[in-house]
């Protein structure tokens, strides 16, 4: 029964003084009846007034009409610059592994017509049941690579970073439009998930958190009803990405803890005005429900439900994969900037629950401390955690400066603080297009496009062009690429799919590429028909010396990074004859100290050989650099190391060697111009400044001799006897 006029009159006039429950028992009137009026009919208006009121105020202030298209230009150059800084620092080499395994899969789905449920990649777990639950992003980013290769998934990165952007914005828009405060919030929670973002199923995951929150949070704030979006949401994101679980967590917490608040309002108080109606909290159960229920639609049916908290509970995965640990227990991760970030960003979002105590908000609350508490469980959630929570400081912080009083000049403080804002964002900009997005000291993800070095491209080509097949052993990290090129015809011994491998495969093939016994026991075990191995990775010298050894395996191919081994069969014959390696070795070489005599003249064969294959890779220039420097051979020495600097100009070895081989030329200034080099580069090397002190010597010119001798000794005293011997 509807209530009477007086009821609501007396209702509307003292807005905030009373209790449902109270006004119910002064009028005899239902609760339910009390509670529909305020929350259907008085609240919305209430809302729509004071966003009314709020507007009409600031239209009258003669200061925003004076700045009113200065506003708007700003709030569009804001935009604007946004979009270029999230281009700025999310166009950058696909560096990850997984991106590879994933345009496979869906390469496989659209050409067969039929979803994968059995692992076939893997020599080891052929026929394995495997949960490819992410099929969906791999069917995106296979038909997105079609366009224009890996660049084409550089920018579909760019554009998914944006559309999360402008959700946040949107999200945070919905309470107040202040720039000042929700645009530095989303560029810093960009910072936060920034070292996340990569070509990845989890791109997908970060787009849809914002999204929902802006969909809840639209409900909540501002009575516009987009629920009917969830279920088609969840759908995709349950075929798209295990991270559906999130989804779910954040649509569970927000009605649960919406209920309790309604309930509390009903028989304590309502002077809030984002209390939700029983009919409003009814449709969003049943918008729960259904976006519960439609997660089944998958092919892997309701076992996707706990798939994720399966693969979650493998402690072996947990503690030793980087990105699966928590930031507290990540010597490596606490290094870098992102951890820094990260505090700098729980402490924020403390701040802003006491800033805004008198406002504070359970459903919120909750839902921070969700994603405080995923967050502290594994760093990779950090990005999570940053875009989910952004909305909800910017609103804890809009509801404390409302409470601030508003002094004369605040709207040309509010535009200047806007200019400062965008000088800011260019300068960021700048930095982004200059050095990308920074990781730490030392190690960032610079601006470019193609495939990183850290991918075995070469290597791969080589393989396949000289149709190598069989079972191949290599490290974690390659499998996916390989399997991307190389499939069907190699099956890889190890991936980075966690589950189908499981714990025992994992370790055992960890403990092959970290001791040598562990690594002869698997080619006991297994039939493996070649190795694509980084022998930068690790130390596999121990390995490569049993490989060595045994006679049975020869190096056909290796560049700066990667060598591949092939079995010395009969089959393999012709391809060993024409490209085996006997005498050069990336890592055996430099550790047996060098060429035995008899193998000088294989060794420069080999060296050439590698040469015109990889003409910027250092490693042959060196050994022949040293061969005709021992073999008095200057001019052809000096080639080879004046072809390293223009390669690698900061090889300080090199610099040393080429001043030495020029010396001995009576190339005097040739040899002192490298010197020079070479002691900027190393400036705490004594060897620098006593070649130099030689040298001039040598050129009768004593007092630069003397200056640069008395450095020497300044970094290494114990140069006196020598020095002395010298003048």
């Amino acid at each position: 029964m509807a209530i009477k006029e007086k009821v609501k009159r007396y209702i509307q006039s003292n807005y905030g003084k009373y209790s449902i429950s109270e006004i119910a028992q002064k009028f005899g009137c239902p609760v339910r009846d009390v509670e529909d009026y305020f929350l259907e009919e008085l609240e919305p208006k209430t809302i729509i007034k004071e966003k009314n009121t709020y507007l009409d105020e600031e239209n009258k202030n003669p200061a925003v009409k004076k700045f009113s298209s200065t506003n708007k230009l700003i709030i569009v150059l804001l935009l604007l610059c946004l979009t270029v800084l999230i281009f700025g620092l999310n166009i950058s080499q696909v560096s990850n592994n997984d991106i590879w395994m994933h345009m496979k899969n869906g390469e496989l789905i659209l050409k067969n017509r039929h979803f994968l449920y059995k692992d076939t990649y893997s020599f080891r777990t052929i026929g394995k049941a495997w949960v490819n639950h992410e099929w969906l992003a791999g069917v995106i980013f296979y038909l997105v690579f079609q366009i224009n290769g890996v660049n084409a998934l550089i920018f579909l990165k760019g554009f998914l970073v944006l559309i999360l952007a402008l959700f946040m914005v949107a999200a945070c828009r919905l309470t107040k439009n202040r720039w000042i405060i929700l645009y530095p919030i989303v560029v810093f929670a960009l910072f936060n998930a920034g070292v996340r973002f990569l070509i990845r199923p989890h791109m997908l995951t970060y787009m849809f958190v914002p999204i929902f929150f802006f969909i809840l949070f639209a409900y909540k704030y501002r009575h516009k009803d987009y629920l009917f979006w969830l279920p088609i949401l969840s759908l995709l994101w349950v075929n798209i990405h295990g991270g559906f679980v999130v989804g779910t967590g954040i649509i569970t917490l927000f009605v649960v803890f919406e209920t309790i608040r309604t309930f509390l309002n009903r028989y304590f108080s309502f002077y809030q005005n984002d209390i939700l109606s029983v009919s409003r909290l009814k449709k969003l159960w049943i918008i729960w429900f259904l976006s519960g229920l439609i997660l089944s639609l998958n092919p892997h049916g309701t076992y996707t439900y706990i798939y994720p908290f399966e693969l979650t509970s493998q402690k072996t995965f947990m503690s030793q994969i980087y990105e699966w640990q928590p930031p507290f227990k990540s010597p490596t991760f606490q290094k870098s900037y992102a951890f820094r970030y990260f505090i700098v960003w729980m402490v924020l979002l403390g701040l802003s629950f006491v800033l805004d105590w008198k406002h504070f908000d359970l459903t919120n609350a909750a839902l921070c401390a969700l994603f405080v508490a995923m967050s502290f469980k594994m760093h990779r959630n950090i990005a999570i955690f940053a875009l989910a929570t952004a909305p909800i400081i910017s609103l804890n912080l809009d509801q404390f400066f409302d409470r601030l009083n508003h002094k004369k000049g605040s709207v040309l403080i509010d535009l200047l603080m806007k200019v400062a804002i965008l000088i800011i964002t260019i300068g960021l900009i700048i930095m982004s297009f200059k050095y990308g997005y920074i990781y730490r000291k030392g190690s960032r993800k610079p601006f470019g496009f193609g495939v990183a070095s850290n991918m075995p491209i070469e290597a791969v080509q080589y393989v396949k062009e000289n149709h190598i097949k069989g079972n191949c052993f290599n490290p974690y990290t390659y499998g996916t690429y390989i399997i991307n090129h190389l499939y069907p015809e190699t099956r890889v011994v190890m991936d980075s799919r966690d589950l189908p491998h499981g714990e025992e495969l994992y370790l055992e093939h960890q403990y092959a590429m970290n001791d040598v016994n562990a690594f002869k026991a698997m080619f006991q075990k297994y039939r493996i028909d070649y190795l694509i191995l980084n022998y930068r990775h690790g130390n596999l010298t121990e390995h490569f010396t049993y490989l060595e050894e045994s006679g049975e395996w020869v190096p056909v191919y290796f560049d700066d990074r990667n060598i591949v081994y092939i079995k010395n069969i009969p089959e393999n014959k012709k391809l060993i004859e024409r490209d085996g390696y006997f005498v050069l070795h990336p890592v055996l070489t430099f550790k047996k100290g060098g060429v035995e005599n008899k193998n000088i003249e294989q060794c420069i064969k080999e060296c050439t050989r590698n040469i015109e294959k990889n003409p910027n890779f250092l490693m042959p220039r060196l050994v022949l650099q040293n061969i005709y420097l021992a073999q008095k051979k200057y001019g052809k020495s000096a080639e080879q190391g004046e072809k390293i600097s223009e390669i690698e100009p900061n090889n300080a070895r090199n610099r040393i060697i080429l001043a030495e081989t020029y010396l001995r030329m009576g190339e005097f200034e040739k040899a002192i111009h490298h010197a020079k080099i070479f002691v900027k580069l190393g400036p705490k090397n004594p060897r620098g400044y006593v070649f130099l002190g030689d040298t001039y010597k040598k050129m009768k010119k004593d007092e630069e001799a003397k200056a640069f001798y008395q450095k020497a000794l300044e970094i290494k005293p114990d140069l006196k006897r020598y020095i002395r011997k010298k003048n």
